[in-house]
């Protein structure tokens, strides 16, 4: 289960927009179907970078395995088209975990797809 979470400032009217786009290139980037996909995008006026309050964005990837380096480009043009926030204002970061480090269904994901029908 992928968790996408996005923080930006600018247009607030356009964080349901970059939400579902962030969430289904996230998912096409990383392999993986959406229907495990988690994102949530928060819009802060308080974000602030570099002196300034112009439009900024932070974009934190977590999943379990992955090559995240495909990711920073669709996701960085959803920003930048649909958020209208400057390249150069929008960072990202990733982490990866292993399948006994994330947990669904009440036991760790290794476990889960181990075992599937007995949780």
């Amino acid at each position: 289960m992928p968790f996408v979470r996005c923080v930006y400032s600018g247009d607030s009217g356009v964080k349901d927009d970059i939400t579902v786009a962030l969430s289904s290139a996230a998912a096409a980037a990383l392999g993986k179907p959406e229907a495990v996909m988690m994102v949530q995008v928060v819009h802060d006026e308080s974000l602030f970078f570099a002196g300034s309050k112009e439009p900024c964005a932070m974009v934190q990837i977590q999943s379990i395995g992955g090559n995240f380096e495909p990711l920073i480009a669709p996701l960085s043009e959803i920003l930048i088209s649909v958020g209208g926030i400057l390249p150069s204002r929008i960072f990202m970061n990733f982490q990866e975990f292993t399948s006994d480090n994330w947990s669904t269904h009440g036991v760790t994901v290794k476990k889960f797809h181990e075992h599937p029908h007995s949780s």
